[in-house]
């Protein structure tokens, strides 16, 4: 379900390593923000797609992010 809310996610933000098409692709081991997904209720349109990557401190506290 994209919209609802921001997902959080498990990687560190930070730049792929390999250019052009990847599955699941690996970001850096470590790093100071996490990738969080699929916009929110907050968000435009535009952002509410899957491969949408922004990023957030591991502290941040919003109602637009969350867990599914």
């Amino acid at each position: 379900m994209l919209g609802n809310v921001y997902e959080w996610t498990s990687d560190w933000y930070g730049p792929y390593v390999a250019e052009g098409v990847q599955i699941d692709p690996q970001g850096p081991a470590s790093g100071k923000d996490k990738v969080v997904r699929g916009g929110s209720w907050n968000s435009p349109p535009h952002y509410m797609r899957a491969s949408d990557r922004v990023f957030r401190t591991p502290d941040y506290r919003y109602a637009d992010v969350g867990f599914r």
